[in-house]
């Protein structure tokens, strides 16, 4: 089978069960590369150095509150 046509894997969810994930709070984000390969930057004696590309992905989430206000019911 090619990877074009190959089944999608079966995906687990990673939520706790019961948590209401729609609570204003603060949130741990992963963001897996192809191949891990360290694009967004290095960790350096603790701290995250942020490589060109890693520089454009924190700037760009910094304004999803700008471009996606939260709506309430």
């Amino acid at each position: 089978m090619t990877d074009a046509i190959r089944e999608p894997a079966t995906r687990h969810s990673l939520r706790l069960a019961g948590y209401e994930y729609t609570r204003a709070g603060a949130y741990f984000v992963t963001i897996c590369i192809r191949e891990r390969v360290c694009l967004l930057g290095d960790i350096v004696d603790g701290v995250m150095r942020l490589s060109p590309i890693g520089q454009i992905a924190q700037d760009l989430w910094q304004t999803l509150p700008e471009r996606f206000p939260p709506s309430h019911a």
